[in-house]
């Protein structure tokens, strides 16, 4: 059985950076009919030859297959070049002048939905967002949904307290720490999609925790 081959066999990128791939079978090119699988997808993915590189500095091996042929793989090192911030109320103004998000902190009160980047760029500085900051989004009545990015570690005390309409909020893979009532008085919050660690969390199962839910 005939065996793909990949070029090139390594990668290296800084975060949020792509490149390209060819995949050819017995001199012909097969880059976008094969299936392409990271071993991380934190950190790097690929499809149709396209390879991104995510938001956690490491090394991926990615492995391409197709039917009637032996798979192949190939390597992505991912370097992290950002700066990490917590998302605060400076950078919620940047953001907002970055028209990233439509409110600034003077208005986030009447902020509606949130969806919040891992990287943004300002002023030629790369930022990482990797935190919420303490009680940041507290008493914002009006607030129904909020995406959290995939660069997110903690989410601090008190940050969407008593955000009584919040009825959905995404954490798109992994977070490290959730501190205590971080979600306090969320009476309607009934819809929280998030996959820690391969384990569906239930809402109502750790949500008003006094101690902080940290997963390794």
């Amino acid at each position: 059985m005939p065996t793909l081959e990949v070029s090139p066999t390594e990668i290296n990128l800084f975060i949020e950076e792509e490149a390209k791939v060819e995949v050819t079978l017995n001199g012909k090119d097969v880059t976008d009919q094969v299936t392409y699988k990271s071993d991380s997808e934190l950190i790097a993915i690929a499809e149709k030859g396209v390879v991104k590189a995510k938001y956690i500095e490491g090394t991926a091996k990615i492995a391409v297959s197709l039917e009637g042929a032996n798979s192949a793989t190939f390597t992505v090192n991912v370097t992290d070049d950002s700066t990490p911030v917590t998302l605060n109320e400076d950078v919620l103004n940047k953001l907002h002048e970055l028209e990233i998000i439509e409110k600034s902190y003077a208005n986030i009160k009447d902020l509606k939905e949130i969806d919040i980047p891992a990287i943004f760029t300002y002023k030629g500085t790369k930022y990482k967002i990797i935190s919420i900051n303490y009680s940041l989004f507290s008493y914002c009545s009006l607030l129904k949904k909020v995406t959290l990015p995939d660069s997110l570690e903690t989410i601090s005390q008190f940050a969407f307290g008593n955000c009584s309409s919040l009825e959905e909020m995404t954490i798109r893979d992994d977070i490290v720490c959730i501190f205590p009532s971080a979600f306090l008085n969320c009476s309607n919050l009934t819809k929280l999609t998030t996959l820690l660690n391969n384990y569906k969390y239930n809402y109502s199962k750790w949500t008003y925790s006094n101690s902080n839910i940290c997963f390794a």
